[in-house]
């Protein structure tokens, strides 16, 4: 089932997959950088690195909408969110002994590499699994840096220079891979089962037909998701995705609302109390049969 779980997760955490997002944050992370080193002045990271920063997410934030569709109130865990906060007061702290005891290697990257520790282990330790080797790389990059013996005035005994420097090539990688997560599960790929599990998979055929079921994986995952975003998640035309979205809602497994967002008409599908307890029942029928025969996951 590891198809179904990727769509869960990729609806769960839809907005913080939008990866090139934070690939915009990385290049500013650089000009902070570089400003602390003299290369830029301060007056160009104020004026326009920061503005164009903000406006670039903004964009971007704009084109995923566009490009991949909505989903609302997605079934996320706050935990990781609550322990991201927690990273607050430590990068302070951390900030504070680079700052006045003037330790090497610097405390601040090591705490950004906890950050990314955090959001694997709480969240995609199954398929973010380039966030733990992030983390990683960041130790091993501070550590490095740290304990070799650079000339008088480099720039990489600058703490600022090297803490961002290292914080944008995080975010730039991380931003990528997430943004591929993303694109790859919304591209209409991730419904393909294996031939063994089909032989077996004998179940309610209005909810295992593997459209259907990623588009009602998807809606458990949040309150409601718009047409957009499924059509990109299962790869169907229009015409086809209209059909499954009837006979789903004939079947009184979800709700159809039409809608206008601006001025522009909004599809927006979300699941009725029965379509939830229909696709719980399913998954624990695709669970156990894939105990029962011994078939790998899908």
């Amino acid at each position: 089932m590891a198809n179904l779980e990727r769509i869960k997760f990729v609806t769960e955490q839809y907005y913080e997959l939008q990866g090139l997002r934070w690939v915009i944050w990385g290049f500013v992370c650089f000009a902070i950088a570089v400003e602390d080193v003299g290369v830029i002045p301060k007056a160009a990271l104020l004026l326009a690195v920061l503005p164009l920063g903000i406006a670039g997410f903004l964009g971007i934030t704009a084109w995923y909408m566009r490009r991949y569709g909505m989903v609302v109130n997605a079934k996320r865990s706050y935990g990781p969110t609550v322990w991201s906060l927690l990273t607050i007061p430590a990068l302070i702290g951390g900030m504070l002994l680079d700052k006045y005891l003037g330790v090497r290697p610097f405390v601040m990257p090591y705490v950004f590499a906890l950050w990314f520790l955090v959001q694997f282990w709480m969240v995609g330790r199954s398929f973010r699994a380039h966030y733990l080797w992030i983390a990683l790389g960041i130790v091993a990059a501070n550590t490095l840096i740290g304990i070799i013996d650079w000339p008088a005035g480099s720039s990489l005994l600058n703490r600022t220079f090297v803490t961002w420097m290292q914080v944008g090539v995080a975010m730039i990688v991380g931003g990528v891979l997430d943004h591929l997560l993303l694109a790859r599960t919304l591209g209409g790929k991730v419904l393909k089962m294996s031939e063994p599990f089909k032989q077996i998979a004998e179940l309610d055929r209005l909810v295992h037909d593997s459209s259907r079921l990623a588009i009602l994986t998807a809606l458990a995952s949040c309150a409601s998701a718009d047409f957009l975003y499924l059509a990109r998640l299962t790869g169907l035309s229009k015409g086809n995705l209209s059909s499954h979205l009837s006979k789903l809602e004939a079947g009184g497994l979800l709700v159809i609302t039409k809608q206008f967002i601006g001025k522009k008409p909004n599809t927006l599908v979300s699941l009725t109390s029965e379509g939830r307890k229909a696709v719980e029942k399913h998954w624990g029928e695709l669970e156990r049969l894939r105990r029962e025969a011994g078939v790998g996951k899908v």
